[in-house]
């Protein structure tokens, strides 16, 4: 192991058990509370275990910090530059600028003690050398990898109408993929008597400037829609080609034209826009490959860097991140499976992103 001059010790103690490789790999200059500058490759923030800690364990990927009314997700790749001061009751207060779009973080890091940054010097002779600077030591911090964000559409949408905004007054009903049937029925209000039985609207996406009132909105994809699919469905009388819509199974039926559909209560109230966007998602595909089947452009505008934030905290892997944000720009809808939880993620008017938990996939299996 080399040696270090004594002042550099103070701040980088040689560790010689194996580091564990998490991608991304960072590169940064931290520099401690004495002026000293350490270079550190495969940077990870590391923690002592505490079981009694109010924030999750952190590591290369995320540095919670505490908000005044919320929490924030500091992501180490995508820092350009942070500060770190010290607080009272042994909390670091964080300022850091981002890559992306020169974006600024503030918060508090509680129970700072706690943290270090650990990671191997590039000149180092063994490869499980690392260097471990305590965060209370810590009084800057500069990430000299580039962060590679996320491909989102740059191109307009090609989505015609457009998702309204929370005070258009009128019915919104959109779909994935778009050309899908609408149907819609009254249960409450003055088009209750009217529409006792489904009214056909038209194809998605369309608005409706229906009474206020409760309706059932049903969406069925014809299955000429379906075969013009790329990747195609493998249309099937015995097997449903489609994911849920978040919660519910998609029908599948081979009657008529239509090969599945999917029903919503909608309640639309005056001077509000009511928004349907119904999801038929290819199951037992790449996500990549589900996302080829959205409509193309951006159709869909959100705050990206807090919706990134809030579905890595769910511990969604960032290549997925990444297709899901594009999946919400083009298509505004999109469910994830992991091994053991699954997500839902729908852009509402205004601009506004409601993560939610979906159906498991098994639920799949079920034949309608």
């Amino acid at each position: 192991m080399k040696r270090f001059s004594t002042a550099l010790a103070l701040v980088a103690v040689m560790l010689t058990a194996t580091a564990a490789r998490t991608e991304p790999v960072v590169e940064a200059t931290v520099t401690d509370i004495f002026g000293f500058e350490l270079r550190l490759t495969e940077l990870v923030l590391s923690r002592s275990d505490d079981p009694e800690a109010e924030l999750p364990a952190a590591s290369l990927e995320h540095l919670q910090l505490a908000k005044e009314d919320h929490s924030a997700i500091l992501w180490l790749v995508t820092i350009k530059e942070a500060t770190f001061e010290p607080a009272e009751n042994d909390a670091v207060n964080v300022r850091a600028v981002l890559q992306e779009e020169d974006r600024e973080v503030t918060g508090l890091l509680k129970n700072a003690s706690r943290y270090a940054f650990e990671g191997r010097l590039p000149d180092a002779d063994d490869d499980a050398d690392q260097a471990h600077v305590p965060l209370v030591e810590t009084r800057s911090l500069v990430v000299h990898t580039e962060f590679a964000g996320p491909n989102l559409p740059t191109e307009p949408g090609d989505l015609h109408p457009p998702m309204p905004e929370p005070n258009e007054d009128v019915l919104w009903v959109s779909s994935i993929p778009p050309g899908a049937e609408v149907w819609v029925r009254g249960v409450r209000g003055p088009s209750a008597r009217r529409w006792r039985d489904f009214h056909r609207l038209g194809e998605t996406p369309l608005t409706s400037r229906v009474p206020n009132g409760t309706y059932q909105i049903r969406v069925m994809v014809p299955a000429e829609l379906a075969d013009e699919l790329e990747p195609a469905a493998q249309l099937d009388e015995r097997a449903n080609p489609f994911e849920h819509d978040g919660w519910e199974e998609i029908g599948f039926r081979r009657d008529a034209h239509i090969v599945a559909s999917v029903t919503f209560n909608v309640t639309k109230r005056e001077g509000r826009a009511a928004a349907v966007n119904a999801l038929f998602q290819l199951k037992d595909q790449p996500l990549d490959e589900v996302v080829e089947t959205f409509p193309s452009g951006r159709n869909f505008q959100y705050n990206v860097p807090g919706v990134m934030d809030r579905l890595r905290e769910r511990g969604i892997p960032r290549a997925e991140v990444f297709l899901m944000l594009q999946a919400l720009a083009r298509g505004g809808k999109i469910v994830w499976h992991g091994e053991e939880e699954s997500f839902m993620a729908e852009v509402t008017p205004g601009g506004e992103v409601e993560i939610t938990e979906a159906i498991r996939p098994e639920a799949n299996e079920q034949e309608d």
